[in-house]
């Protein structure tokens, strides 16, 4: 355990949830600095008090919350003998602490615009990269000199590291760390982050979603060979991680993907859209907070950017119009083409708004459907794969060990995963309910699906589809792929299809008669296409010897036969 000696000088801050925290005196330095200062105006959960009045925390609570939950992780699990100096504890607590500082207003919202993500800005600003971009962007030479000693003077945060920690820091937050386990403490799966958001922000919220089991904070190992972050493999530790996990897809469906907060957050990156380069800079978002920046937007000369903003003011949301749950490949292609193209994107918001004038054209009368009236709000795709990848060690006597895939241990995982790929949604938005229907109807005939959203009932009426995993014809288009590709085969996954055992590369290579390099190249190909499909097909586990087992997944072989057919 990291101990405060009578030596050293710390500070008690009183926490909403976990109470005094102590912190040392260089980091009680480092909250005081403007980047840390700045974020207390900037809300951890962006537009969500609109939907629960009491999510007006911020990210400064959250900097200070994390580092604390890293405190506790290092200790309950026991880790500090894996730390290579006595000073790196002191320096991941300072890495914790300011992880959040290159946050932008309104956070991931703002990331969309294409800027700098808050991971890049964080590593600027602690090497004091951005003090000069910030002030050379101010036009009022009044207040120029006042922000230069502000951003650029001894309250920057550059002056309360020095290079040692500064360099450390920047590789900790970058992923770059050596040992990588410094990294995944602060930037995981689970990691001290996710620990402290996941309560703090379940709490403002007032739900009950986030207290997970507190066994997960001793629950962490370190492989010392890859001397990465693990899991202990015994059940109190799957049982916590699965808790953490679960927590994490309610809190999304509940708040992080409520309906109204991503109406919300697609408003305000629609006026942001249009008012970027004419009343706002990439810069701004790093020196306002929120509300600075939809003041600013008040004062656009787009009276669309005006309207928006002001609409957010006084909580006048858009409205859902139509939504779909049921994702295909076509839309799926269709929203890319929307996300790349910006002429695509206006394209296809004309189409939608000519064709809902043409439908309502008797009702509206001389009133048009216009495209500042519709916004949509399009998913983005992400991979779940990690949860099932997470690695357990299992100790056995001396220095015996085996690395056991978490999705592999417990069935639990898969089902888990198919929650988390149920989230995917696409909205469409209206700035008028009178609207509504006939957009429904339009977004219909052009996208090919019926809305699930029933706008007399308030509610989604048709369940999500059930996820691609399970669904023999995309298993069938995975086949197809790998067989279109150069270096690939399914071979290896009939060989493992027929055996109820696991199989290694060399032993499915004697079956093939082919080279176990090859093997291996045509294993890698499979879970690299799986990745692309958001599918799970293989899995492998790896003793102490670095060899993998494979085998088909056992809840996807009857699809995986049948898909099989298809081809034949």
């Amino acid at each position: 355990m990291v101990e405060f000696r009578s030596e050293d000088q710390f500070q008690e801050i009183r926490d909403t949830l976990y109470g005094d925290i102590l912190l040392y005196s260089d980091e009680i330095e480092l909250l005081n600095a403007w980047e840390m200062q700045r974020l207390r105006n900037i809300r951890q959960l962006g537009f969500a008090h609109l939907v629960y009045p009491g999510a007006n925390h911020t990210r400064f609570e959250h900097c200070i919350g994390a580092r604390y939950m890293l405190q506790q992780v290092i200790e309950r699990s026991q880790l500090e003998k894996y730390f290579e100096h006595e000073g790196d504890i002191r320096i991941l607590y300072k890495a914790a602490l300011i992880h959040d500082i290159g946050h932008s207003a309104f956070g991931h919202i703002t990331e969309r615009l294409g800027v700098q993500t808050h991971e890049e800005i964080t590593i600027s600003m602690i090497n004091g990269k951005m003090n000069d971009v910030l002030v050379s962007v101010i036009d009022d030479e009044n207040i120029k000199p006042f922000i230069s000693d502000l951003i650029g003077g001894e309250k920057s945060i550059t002056n309360f590291l020095d290079e040692k920690e500064r360099r450390m820091i920047c590789d900790i937050l970058s992923k770059k760390s050596k040992p990588i386990f410094y990294s995944q403490l602060i930037s995981g799966l689970i990691d001290a982050d996710i620990l402290d958001y996941l309560r703090r922000d379940s709490y403002y919220c007032g739900l009950h979603y986030g207290f997970y089991d507190d066994r997960i904070l001793s629950a962490f190992d370190v492989d010392e060979d890859k001397l990465d972050l693990v899991l202990k493999y015994k059940p109190d530790s799957i049982s916590s991680a699965l808790s953490v996990l679960e927590s994490r897809l309610k809190m999304m469906k509940a708040v992080y993907r409520h309906h109204t907060v991503l109406a919300a957050d697609s408003m305000l990156l629609k006026a942001l859209e249009m008012a970027f380069g004419e009343i706002i800079h990439e810069e701004d978002i790093y020196l306002l907070d929120d509300e600075e920046v939809l003041d600013i937007l008040t004062k656009s000369e787009s009276e669309t950017v005006k309207n928006l903003a002001y609409r957010l003011k006084r909580r006048d949301l858009y409205k859902r119009a139509y939504v779909v749950q049921n994702k295909t490949r076509e839309l799926e292609t269709e929203i890319e083409k929307m996300k790349n193209n910006a002429v695509y994107m206006r394209e296809m918001m004309k189409k939608i708004a000519k064709r809902s004038s043409d439908l309502g054209l008797i009702k509206l009368g001389e009133r048009k459907i216009s495209v500042e009236d519709i916004i949509v709000n399009m998913p983005i795709p992400r991979s779940y794969r990690e949860m099932h990848d997470t690695v357990l060690l299992k100790r056995g006597d001396g220095d015996e060990k085996e690395r056991i895939q978490l999705g592999w241990e417990s069935p639990s995982v898969n089902a888990l995963t198919e929650e988390y790929n149920r989230l995917w949604t696409f909205f469409v938005y209206v700035s008028d309910p009178n609207f509504a229907d006939y957009v429904k109807d339009a977004c219909k005939e052009i996208f090919g699906i019926e809305s699930a959203y029933d706008r007399s009932k308030g509610r989604i009426t048709s369940p999500p589809a059930l996820i691609e995993e399970t669904n023999t014809e995309i298993i069938k288009k995975v086949f197809e792929r790998i067989e279109e590709m150069p270096r690939a085969s399914l071979e290896p996954i009939k060989v493992l299809l027929k055996s109820d055992n696991e199989l290694t590369r060399d032993e499915i290579s004697k079956e093939l008669g082919i080279e176990s390099t090859t093997v291996s190249s045509y294993l890698n190909k499979i879970l690299s296409i799986e990745k692309e499909f958001g599918v799970g097909i293989l899995k492998y586990r790896t003793d102490r010897n670095k060899i993998k087992f494979w085998k088909v997944r056992p809840e996807m072989r009857d699809i995986i036969g049948d898909a099989l057919m298809l081809l034949e």
